[in-house]
């Protein structure tokens, strides 16, 4: 049958020619090279598509392997309550769902285009495609259909051919085509800046760049021949696809091989949910939604577990301090980390007693202290003590505390700026921080019993977290040798950043520059290897050996983060007011800006901004916010699809101190809601012009 899969346009030929090619397709599923992809698929899918227990349901596109190959399906069944699948040929169905049955698997195959699959939305957990939707005319409607098919929250493994790989894989099998070798035609290849560019320009958050294996194609179609011709040949094969087994170890080898694997998520608030939502409660509009911080919550908890000492999170409540946040906070059994009035009294009003709060800054008024004390906050961790010392005994009491050690870092953008952090404790170097110890030693009132140490913003490994143990446990064992004082309690800070956010280094400030000299657009990957469980095993370690090295009982561990607890938490949901091309840039001008996003977090940090279009054209341009000034810029010369006025923008991961750092220039600030499951509510109102004006004498 002379057909193109990619060419042909009369889409009743479709199905019947992949029906002829099955019909006479011979078996490879017992080639060892098929064995290796079959490793590697299933890698893929216990690694990223697997759940805690047998729950949810799988969607595979195509049941190609499970008629003539390695079956996937048949590996991975049993981690899943339902698992379904769909191809386009009537022929290869009845053979899958024969082979599956004779294997007592149940899946529920269907035939179907997936460029337009029979399920509703938002119906799958999870979806695996590994060489299927480079057969089609248009890839990117399949993604657009495993987009909308996948729940929020939900991720796929979407797996093309190389159009780089290593060997001339794509050149060779297009020959193959020509000359009509490769008998199911031609098939798109994908390098991994167009892959990445179309996913993400479909909705999706890659997390993962990845492969089932490292194979060159020409060792893969000589296993394939001899499996089909004369099986007994395969043997020969047999050490070289071992060692290519063992190349296929490496992550970086995985990422170049043959097939390209992205492993990607459906963002919790997707296309359709932000449209809903600005419909009813309008733009400019963060989202926050609560599932996220319990399951960022559970999982920094569960990273500090197995401490000897016992371990307490709190949360920075500057971060965002916004009640039904803090509410959240309360209930998932968080301590509050207030560092003045105004936090104090939310995290009261939210719900907090005392006993739930821990009370630092980097000062402290009369009035701030006296609330602490009366409140009877856990710890009150401080830079100087005289102040403090004479309200407790005024009250008549005595009281915890601790001493704040200050880290001496000088490192990254914000110290360029004059923005470094060693004010906030007292200098162990320069003495400050044993004159302070010795005053609380000596006081009738307090009672030193913790040590902090805040040792930075956004880290992302673990070398200023080791150094500040370090610092800590050094004075600790100072404090004992010297005054045989025991500390019970330490804190860590908080600091952690998140994979969802790239934050500028000096390097990438000149890469910029250079770029936009250049005229070229603004890229970067998030890091999608951060590993947070690492971080927090290896701070754990360090804590376990230093304290054995020095003798010193474990203390009780705190942490208190901020952003890692809320930032992917919330988008912001921006509509695009207008459009223009000056003779410097392409714009896109939307109704949010720096009065929402903070000019240092802008110029320190790329997030991900998307459009909520389908426009497949992309060209470089910046996006300004509403404000009659130069700097309201929310990104320069991004690669963004074509917008048009009243289109929706989301921005990705602001929940950290955005909201609460947000102005009333120009504008009334913006509205913030809840997504719980199914529900929304607003949980703080958008501000109303008479809001602004009230404060105003008449």
């Amino acid at each position: 049958m002379s057909f193109d899969p990619l060419r042909g346009t009369n889409e009743e030929l479709r199905d019947k020619f992949w029906d002829k090619y099955s019909e006479k397709f011979i078996s490879i599923a017992r080639a060892p090279s098929s064995q290796s992809l079959l490793k590697g698929n299933v890698r893929l899918c216990n690694e990223f598509l697997k759940p805690p227990h047998k729950t949810g349901r799988i969607l595979k596109l195509d049941l190609w392997d499970e008629a003539h190959h390695t079956a996937t399906l048949s590996h991975i069944y049993q981690n899943y309550d339902e698992v379904h699948a769909i191809d386009i040929s009537p022929d290869v169905v009845k053979k899958a769902m024969y082979r599956l049955k004779q294997s007592g698997i149940e899946v529920n195959g269907v035939v179907g285009d997936m460029r337009k699959m029979p399920y509703p939305d938002n119906y799958f957990d999870f979806n695996f495609s590994m060489g299927t939707i480079e057969h089609i005319p248009e890839p990117i409607d399949a993604m657009r259909e495993i987009y909308r098919v996948l729940k929020p929250g939900g991720k796929a493994v979407v797996g093309v051919p190389n159009k780089y790989e290593w060997f001339g894989k794509s050149i060779a099998l297009n020959i193959m085509a020509y000359f009509g070798i490769k008998e199911d035609g031609k098939e798109h290849s994908f390098g991994w800046k167009q892959l990445r560019r179309d996913l993400e320009g479909c909705g999706f958050k890659v997390i993962r760049e990845d492969g089932p294996y490292f194979m060159p194609w020409f060792i893969r179609a000589t296993d394939w021949f001899f499996a089909q011709n004369m099986p007994w040949a395969s043997t020969l094969l047999l050490p070289v696809i071992a060692f290519c087994d063992y190349l296929s170890r490496s992550s970086f080898l995985l990422r170049h091989s043959g097939l390209l694997a992205a492993v990607v998520e459906k963002p919790m608030l997707d296309r359709s949910m932000a449209t809903d939502l600005a419909t009813k409660f309008g733009t400019p509009l963060f989202v926050t939604d609560k599932s996220v911080i319990l399951k960022n919550v559970e999982k920094f908890r569960s990273g500090f577990s197995n401490y000897k000492g016992g371990f307490t999170l709190c949360y920075s409540t500057k971060t965002n301090s916004q009640l039904s946040i803090l509410k959240t906070m309360k209930d998932s059994g968080v301590v509050a980390e207030v560092c003045s009035f105004l936090d104090m009294s939310s995290a009261l009003q939210a719900g907090f007693t005392g006993d739930q709060m821990i009370y630092e800054g980097l000062t402290k008024t009369n009035e701030e202290l006296t609330l602490a004390v009366k409140s009877k906050v856990k710890i009150i961790n401080i830079d100087e003590a005289v102040r403090l010392e004479k309200i407790v005994k005024d009250q008549n009491h005595k009281i915890d505390v601790g001493l704040r050690l200050a880290f001496p870092s000088k490192t990254g953008i914000k110290s360029l700026l004059g923005v470094t952090y060693d004010r906030f404790g007292n200098s162990v170097k320069m003495g400050e921080a044993m004159r302070v110890a010795e005053f609380i030693i000596h006081s009738e009132y307090l009672n030193l019993i913790g040590l902090h140490c805040h040792t930075g913003s956004n880290q992302m490994n673990t070398v200023k977290y080791l150094k500040g143990v370090e610092l800590v446990v050094d004075f600790m064992k100072l404090l004992r040798d010297k005054y045989n004082v025991k500390i019970s309690i330490i804190n860590m800070g908080g600091g952690v950043g998140i994979p969802e956010i790239v934050f500028y280094t000096m390097f990438d400030l000149g890469k910029n520059f250079i770029k936009n000299m250049l005229g070229k657009p603004i890229v970067y990957r998030f890091n999608e290897s951060f590993d947070f469980a690492s971080l927090a095993q290896n701070i754990v370690k360090k804590l376990h050996d230093t304290l054995d090295m020095h003798g010193l009982t474990y203390p009780h561990l705190m942490m208190e983060p901020g952003r890692f607890l809320v930032g992917n938490s919330t988008d912001l949901i921006l509509k695009v007011l207008n459009t223009k091309r000056t003779d410097v840039a392409d714009w896109i001008i939307v109704d949010g800006g720096t009065n929402l996003l903070p000019v240092l977090t802008l110029f320190s940090e790329y997030h991900r901004i998307e459009m909520c279009t389908n426009n497949t054209e992309f060209k470089k341009t910046s996006i300004g916010g509403p404000l009659l000034y130069s700097a309201d810029i929310v990104a320069s010369n991004r690669l963004m699809p074509k917008a048009s006025i009243g289109d929706l923008m989301i921005v990705r991961a602001v929940g950290a101190y955005c909201a609460v750092q947000s102005n009333q220039f120009l504008y009334p600030r913006a509205a913030t809601i809840m997504v719980d499951g199914d529900k929304s509510h607003v949980i703080q109102r958008r501000e109303t012009v008479d809001d602004v004006l009230q404060r105003d004498m008449k």
